[in-house]
Order: structure tokens, then C-alpha cells, then sequence
């Protein structure tokens, strides 16, 4: 089994800063665009409930990935010694992820984007027990 904790090297480092740059931009230039289009009373009235989830999930995707380029621009990890990401954050977003796909799933006709998404999110959601098992620790 693929162990996706190693250490990726410098190619890897440099790789993952070119691409959180160029996604930071990406995000940062969406969210402006919603910004600017929140601003504008006309589609103000029409659809204000899609205009600010947008808004909130661009800026925190914007944010997360301007976070991550910082620390890994500072070489820095988490408390846990193997993710950029603090682990409890992690495991808040699959905990999300997961009502997520519950919503989707029960909503509509979403069980086959149910059945993709789980895995992450049960990884994400018990993130902290593989650190543990990984270290050693047990479960």
C-alpha cells in the first residue's frame, strides 16, 4: 500500500508552491469577482443566497490555500510533524464534507456523488486515529 505521508522532496515543495500560487490567485480573483457582483443591486435582489455562499466559500477556499502558501513558503508543519494543514482543521472540513454529501445524497438523486465523496471524507473525519496508528499509537 502507497504511504501519501512521506516526505515529497524539493521537486515535490516547489511543485506544490506553483500550483497553491497560481490556485491563490485563481480564488482570490473569484471571490473579487462575486465581491463585485454582490455589489451590484440588481443581482442583489435577484439572488442574494447564491451570491453570498459563493462569496463565504470562495473566501475561505482563498484563505485555506493562501494560508498553506505561506506555511510552506516558511517551511513550516503542523503540530503533527506530517500535515501543512492543522489536523483539527482536517478533520472539521470532512466532518462538512460529510453533512455535505448527506444533503446531496438525500436531497436528490446524489447517492453516486455520496458514494465518491465518502472515502475522503471519512479519511479527512478520522484523520487524527491514522496520525496515531501511524506513529505507533494504536487506534
Amino acid at each position: 500500500m502507497r504511504d501519501y505521508l512521506v516526505d515529497v522532496g524539493k521537486t515535490g515543495r516547489i511543485l506544490a508552491i506553483a500550483l497553491l500560487s497560481l490556485a491563490t490567485a485563481i480564488l482570490a480573483a473569484g471571490d473579487l469577482l462575486i465581491v463585485v457582483t454582490a455589489a451590484d443591486r440588481k443581482a442583489w435582489a435577484e439572488i442574494p443566497g447564491p451570491l453570498i455562499g459563493s462569496g463565504l466559500i470562495f473566501g475561505v477556499l482563498t484563505i485555506s490555500s493562501a494560508w498553506m502558501l505561506l506555511r510552506l513558503l516558511r517551511g513550516r508543519r503542523s503540530s503533527s510533524t506530517i500535515t501543512m494543514m492543522p489536523v483539527r482543521f482536517i478533520q472539521g472540513l470532512g466532518i462538512l464534507y460529510s453533512a455535505a454529501i448527506l444533503f446531496v445524497a438525500l436531497k436528490g438523486p446524489g447517492w453516486i456523488f455520496a458514494g465518491e465523496g465518502v472515502g475522503f471524507a471519512l479519511s479527512a473525519t478520522f484523520l487524527p486515529w491514522l496520525l496515531r496508528r501511524r506513529r505507533g499509537g494504536g487506534g
